[in-house]
């Protein structure tokens, strides 16, 4: 990845996993009686990090989905804008592209090892009265939008709920010539993501530490 900045790719991923969390609880045409902003408040608590009052947003006359979409999106850009004032806007965005890379990297690797395992078994589908290649085509083209989506909230995750943690750069290895910082999270981050309950636990915590 050659270019030096990422924070709009980064910006692009953090609202488009707001929308998906949105569009899942809150349907196109859905009547409000029908939102689900309970799951919702869970589910951009347990991603963010943020206890928002959605429900009471809800509730409001004439509120629309687009509304309450933005209104999450104001937030968390609020509060990723103050990590970086917090932190410096140098090492959040190398931070930001160096975390890129790494979960890039895992999720394309995941990604590879479904497409074999679809490979493997899409003769059977012949079974069926189905055509092997035009099943692979479909469910390949799905899995890699998958893969988008995992990449996305992965990215977001992290990023909202990582710590910064000052430390001598022989102890994460590098020169103080060289990367300067180290990203480690609890092994749920980078497998299997947690579910809402468990993501805000102090086990979970993820680090990032800074040479200085």
């Amino acid at each position: 990845m050659s270019t030096e900045d990422v924070s709009e790719e980064i910006v692009g991923m953090r609202h488009e996993t707001v929308s998906n969390a949105v569009t899942v609880a809150i349907p196109e045409k859905a009547y409000a009686e029908q939102w689900d902003t309970d799951s919702l408040h869970d589910e951009i608590h347990g991603i963010l990090g943020l206890d928002l009052p959605i429900q009471e947003w809800a509730k409001e006359e004439g509120i629309a989905d687009a509304e309450i979409q933005e209104r999450i999106i104001t937030a968390t850009d609020k509060m990723m804008a103050e990590k970086a004032a917090t932190w410096g806007l140098e090492v959040m965005r190398d931070v930001e592209k160096s975390l890129l890379l790494q979960v890039l990297d895992q999720v394309w690797k995941e990604h590879l090892l479904s497409l074999d395992h679809l490979r493997q078994g899409i003769g059977l589908r012949a079974y069926a009265q189905k055509d092997p290649l035009n099943e692979y085509k479909g469910e390949a083209f799905d899995m890699f939008n998958g893969m988008l989506r995992e990449l996305d909230e992965r990215i977001t995750i992290i990023l909202a709920q990582i710590e910064l943690q000052l430390t001598d750069p022989s102890e994460i290895g590098q020169s103080t010539t060289g990367e300067t910082f180290e990203i480690s999270q609890d092994p749920n981050y980078i497998g299997n993501l947690p579910d809402s309950d468990a993501q805000n636990t102090n086990n979970n915590k993820m680090v990032c530490k800074i040479a200085v």
